[in-house]
């Protein structure tokens, strides 16, 4: 199987010329080496043409450095993915003016003119001196092309021999990989040696499989899983399952052997027999037998087993703080006591053992007519839960072994302990002093608790007991009135005592023990119901003549019969005026007066704003009509619009122009209009700007950017065409360029190439820290992109990373689709475009693209006055610009993220730009 990388060939100037007669025609003829069909016999192509520990560089076989670290390489660095030391990975690891290509520093010549270059032009692009910058710089028939003078053709005849007339109109080397020989292909139109040959490999970390493309150009890398390793088979590499962890010792199933795990993972590198030392495998390393194969026994955390080897012991089963190993069941059960503790079994002191899993009788209390508590025998304490000592109140706990203090009542001479509750009851009289027991007079007891029994009969003299003493009975009822002043009786009926004393206009009333209301204002006409008639002199009812108001239909209020005007307690309109009537509903009370602007409204007896203005024209929904008088709404009557297909508008039916509220454009009006809400009238509802036109085809209608720019010459596809007065088309179709395989330019040709040029913004930016700047494009025609130019400045030696995204929708995502790295690049004036050079993007008509640029450090974009109307491109549209800014961590090349959203919204003014463009 063959499979080697290329030794790398790259050159700034044009390609070598293809020779009439190869110099070697076969591998034969250049045995032991290869023949090289532009070079002739060779030591080598390939890494695989040399030796081991050797790789191919300029065709020669040199030693290979292995690495891990920069550290590692007397010369050069370290590169990681091949692990070999290589002259450099960028420009910066070359001393001296150079640049980083294929793993190689080429020198270059600095320069920042002409004179700085001999027999050469300085790019001030580049920095360096170089074959030409413009055309002007080569032969009448030659043309500038990536710094090289190509010769120009119109066909095949006009090139070198060999050569062939590119799409471009320039001479190339190859226009496909077929036109070059073998271990070649074709590259930006030049013969380049492959970059591998043969079959698939592994990497050299055996970490994925390494597969060349057909035509040699592309090495395509496929990762392995993680737990996989690369190995080569007659078919070519592959991926296959790891049997061992790679590098590692480990044990066999039996544990006998110690075995170390090859760098593939597959194969074993090394076996060691640990019985050859008396020893068993344990974590890959041979050591001596600890414990009983297999043997399962209690140990100080739980449930251990040895393994199968006798190399170790393993916890099964952790036993809780709460539970004990049984070593006859070999399990972890609970606790069937507090390990060593001492406890009661009724009234029987027992003992626990060390691992709480049994108890030992120690002591029988009853014997002893004492009480087990705690462990401890002791002496009985009580019997009932309460006990009354010295006035204060204990209860008997710990299995009644000891009284504690419950309530300290013997502190107040107000009360006493109750020893069935265990609480401090407040005394029902006073110690030793004299007190009533029932009609008896007797004495109080010794702690105040109750009276004593017997003592002297009040009800012998026909009297009561009182504090006791035997005194008259002078009041029964609960209340009394004396001079319009309320008593209560008192002190078991042998007091009256003063309540509250009767305010004027109120009565003592004894019956409800409260002063109530006078019935009416004395000597004064009252109603009585709604009877009219005279007050007492006192207010407590009526007296005189009385006059029945009902059978009149009148009410009484006052002490006269009024007729009823008001619905009772309402608030109602009468007029202009809002009022409330009183509860007799022959009385009212003015609330407001509504002024001129305002009326009273029956449904919401208040004062409210007018609807309308009295008297005027007004629409009541489809309904053209008048106010009514009073301003509250539309007169009921008018003239319903819909009839004659019309629309009120003020009062007047009008006719209908446009649908309500829909969007749309008119002709001779350039920006978009709104319908008005009743349809009978449009206004101005958006400007469209300079480059923008009012579509009247979109759903809904909106401004949009213009195809063309208004009267010019514009493309419709690759038809020339003249635009039309507003953008939004075409007035004239020209000829298809397409039928002559060239593309349609806004010069008003057809041509091979077309330039493109814009700058929507006139001013520019910037930013501090690393930036991807792109603009947003809508194409409109398929074709091929086949270089971008920015106004862009950035710090000198930059190096550039130029990318292509396309998407199916303006917002996207937007997915990779070119990329070109450019190390070195100088510093750009603001009045100056900075090239991606040669740029290959496929360009399909419908789809989105982000084309741009990743400056790392500082950088600015600009804007030309010059351009400063917004020009349609001759194969799409620039919908803006947008930036994007990596991660801080990121170094150059900066790698475009695999996807990008944009915010439309959020489109910024687009860059000064230039775009050059063939048939696809």
């Amino acid at each position: 199987m063959l499979f080697v990388l290329g030794c790398g060939d790259t050159a700034r100037t044009s390609h070598p010329p293809t020779p009439r007669t190869p110099p070697c025609a076969s591998e034969s003829e250049c045995a032991p080496g290869r023949c090289d069909p532009f070079q002739g016999c060779v030591e080598c192509l390939f890494d695989t043409d040399c030796g081991e520990g050797e790789r191919c560089r300029d065709r020669a076989c040199e030693p290979v450095v292995s690495c891990k670290s920069d550290g590692d390489c007397p010369a050069g660095v370290c590169d990681p993915t091949l692990q070999q030391c290589v002259d450099c990975e960028r420009d910066s690891d070359c001393t001296g003016p150079a640049h980083c290509v294929a793993l190689r520093c080429e020198p270059f010549t600095p320069c920042k003119s002409d004179k700085d270059c001999a027999g050469g032009h300085c790019s001030t692009t580049l920095g360096e001196c170089v074959a030409c910058v413009n055309d002007g710089q080569c032969g009448s028939h030659e043309a500038c092309k990536n710094n090289a003078c190509i010769t120009r053709c119109k066909n095949i005849v006009d090139c070198p021999a060999g050569d062939f007339c590119g799409n471009d109109g320039l001479c190339v080397q190859c226009l496909s990989h077929l036109d070059c020989p073998g271990v070649y292909h074709c590259a930006a139109g030049s013969c380049v040696l492959d970059v591998c040959e043969g079959a698939s490999r592994c990497s050299s970390a055996l970490d994925a499989v390494l597969t060349c493309s057909v035509a040699g150009d592309t090495l395509e890398r496929a990762a392995c899983a993680s737990n996989q390793s690369c190995v080569a088979a007659s078919a070519g590499a592959l991926c296959h399952a790891r049997n061992c962890m790679p590098g590692r010792w480990a044990c066999d199933a039996t544990g006998r052997y110690t075995e170390l795990c090859a760098a593939d993972g597959i194969a074993l590198a090394e076996r060691r027999d640990c019985t050859e030392s008396s020893q068993v495998c344990n974590a890959g390393s041979c050591v001596a037998q600890s414990c009983e194969p297999g043997r399962v026994h209690c140990g100080p955390a739980g449930v251990m087993r040895c393994d199968t080897v006798g190399a170790a012991e393993s916890l099964i089963e952790a036993c809780s703080k709460n539970q004990f190993c049984d070593p006859n069941a070999l399990a972890c059960v609970d606790h069937v006591c507090a390990p060593n503790a001492l406890s009661c079994v009724g009234d029987v002191v027992v003992a626990c053992d060390g691992m709480g899993a049994a108890l030992e009788l120690l002591a029988d209390c009853a014997s002893m007519q004492e009480l087990c508590w705690q462990g401890a025998c002791l002496p009985r304490a009580c019997r009932d839960p309460f006990v009354c000592v010295d006035g204060d109140s204990y209860a008997c706990e710990d299995n009644s072994t000891r009284l504690a203090l419950a309530t300290q009542c013997g502190g107040s001479a107000q009360t006493h302990c109750d020893d069935a509750t265990g609480t401090c009851q407040a005394n029902l009289c006073e110690p030793g002093g004299p007190t009533c027991n029932g009609e008896f007079v007797t004495s109080c007891n010794a702690d105040g608790s109750a009276p004593n029994p017997g003592g002297i009969d009040c009800t012998a003299t026909g009297r009561v007991c009182w504090a006791g003493d035997c005194l008259p009975s002078i009041c029964s009822d609960p209340f009394e009135c004396k001079t319009e002043a309320l008593y209560r009786c008192a002190n078991h009926g042998t007091a009256l005592v003063l309540e509250k004393s009767c305010p004027a206009g109120t009565v003592c009333d004894a019956t409800t023990g409260a002063c109530r209301s006078q019935d009416c204002e004395p000597n004064q006409p009252a109603c009585d119901g709604n009877v009219a008639t005279q007050c007492t002199a006192s207010g407590r009812g009526y007296t005189g003549p009385r006059t029945d108001c009902a059978p009149t239909g009148l009410v009484c209020v006052g002490g006269e019969c009024l007729p009823v005007i008001c619905t009772p307690d309402a608030i109602y309109c009468d007029g202009s005026e809002v009022r409330k009537c009183d509860p007799s509903g022959a009385m009212f009370a003015l609330l407001d007066s509504c002024s001129p602007a305002e009326h009273c409204s029956p449904g919401q007896p208040v004062c409210l704003p007018n609807v309308c203005a009295p008297g005027t024209p007004i629409c009541d929904g489809a309904k053209a009509t008048t106010c009514l008088t009073d301003g509250s709404g539309p007169a009921p009557d008018g003239t319903n619009c819909t009839l004659t297909q019309q629309a009120c508008e003020r009062g007047v039916c009008k006719d209908l122009v446009c649908a309500p509220e829909q969007l749309l454009c008119q002709a001779g009006v350039k920006d978009l209009l709104r319908c008005n809400s009743l349809g009978t009238a449009t206004a101005p509802f958006q400007t469209c700007t300079a480059g923008e036109h009012c579509d009247g085809l979109a759903t809904p209608a909106a401004c949009a950017p213009n195809l063309c720019t208004p009267n010019k010459n514009a493309c419709k596809g690759e038809r020339r065409a003249v635009c039309n007065a507003d953008g939004s088309g075409y007035s004239i179709l020209l000829a298809d360029c397409a039928a002559s395989s060239t593309v349609c330019d806004l010069a008003g040709s057809c041509a091979a190439s077309a330039t493109d040029e814009l700058s929507v913004s006139a001013t520019g930016g910037g930013d501090a820290s690393s930036a991807f700047r792109f603009l947003v494009f809508h194409a409109l025609t398929t074709r091929r992109l086949s270089s971008l130019e920015l106004g862009l400045s950035f710090q000198a030696g930059s190096t550039l990373t130029w990318l292509a995204y396309e998407a199916d929708q303006a917002v996207g995502p937007y997915s990779p689709v070119a990329q070109s790295v450019v190390s070195g690049v100088s510093a750009s004036a603001n009045a100056a475009l900075v090239t991606s050079g040669p740029f290959q993007v496929s360009i399909a008509a419908g789809k989105y693209y982000l084309l741009g640029v990743g400056i790392p450090g500082a950088n600015s974009w600009y804007g030309n006055s010059a351009l400063a109307t917004p020009v349609p491109l001759s194969f799409g549209q620039v919908l803006g610009s947008f930036s994007y800014f990596p991660l801080a961590s990121m170094s150059p090349p900066l790698a475009g993220p695999s996807s990008i959203q944009v915010d439309v919204s959020a489109l910024g003014g687009a860059l000064w730009a230039r775009l050059t463009s063939a048939p696809p």
